[in-house]
């Protein structure tokens, strides 16, 4: 009975939230820049779909279409957008990268390989997120065209485990320093994740 109520208050702040959402591929206002309070976030509609939206001075937009968009961040300048978005070809994830007003998408990352959780270093020069790689999860840090990958982690560098894979890094204060969770590649077993963090 509980489970059903909140069920029914999480549709009801969906719906009426979803009342005040423009699709930007509809509207023909000019999206005003962006300032300290814009927000970036994921939301839901009608179509059951994830999508990629922001906050714009009393407005809220529809930034992609896409059937599931999430793990979104913005550049430090607030000029640019960076997404994980499901590739229905291949059932991989790839990460995008669109202006602030959802204009000029472009992937980053190629269909071929599972990348997630993109997060841009402070200065926004690099780009670190997940790969997954021979299905193993690893960090992987580039420059924001998604150029010149280098592999931060692997699956051995972790002292008292076998195998480890990585996931969820973020960026430091300081810039060049990563901090990712990772677990024990035991087959057909819990293991909690840990928290690491390193030099780029």
């Amino acid at each position: 009975m509980k489970f059903s109520i909140l069920l029914l208050l999480v549709v009801a702040v969906v719906v009426v939230c979803d009342s005040n959402i423009k699709n930007v591929d509809s509207i023909s206002i000019d999206i005003p820049p962006t300032n300290d309070s814009t927000v970036v976030f994921i939301t839901s509609d009608d179509t059951f779909g994830f999508h990629v939206a922001a906050y714009y001075s009393n407005i809220i937009i529809n930034l992609s279409s896409g059937i599931f968009d999430t793990d979104v961040c913005w550049t430090p300048d607030k000029k640019n957008i960076f997404y994980t978005s499901f590739n229905r070809e291949n059932n991989f994830f790839q990460i995008w990268k669109m202006k602030y007003d959802g204009s000029d998408k472009q992937a980053i990352t190629p269909s071929n390989i599972s990348c997630t959780s993109p997060q841009v270093s402070p200065n926004g020069d690099f780009l670190v997120f997940t790969a997954k790689n021979d299905n193993i999860s690893q960090i992987i840090i580039t420059d924001t065209l998604g150029n010149n990958w280098h592999q931060l982690t692997n699956s051995k560098m972790i002292p008292g485990i076998r195998s480890a894979s990585f996931y969820l890094p973020s960026w430091a204060p300081d810039g060049v320093s990563v901090i990712f969770n990772y677990y024990d590649n035991i087959p057909d077993q819990y293991n909690p994740p840990h928290v690491a963090m390193m030099n780029i």
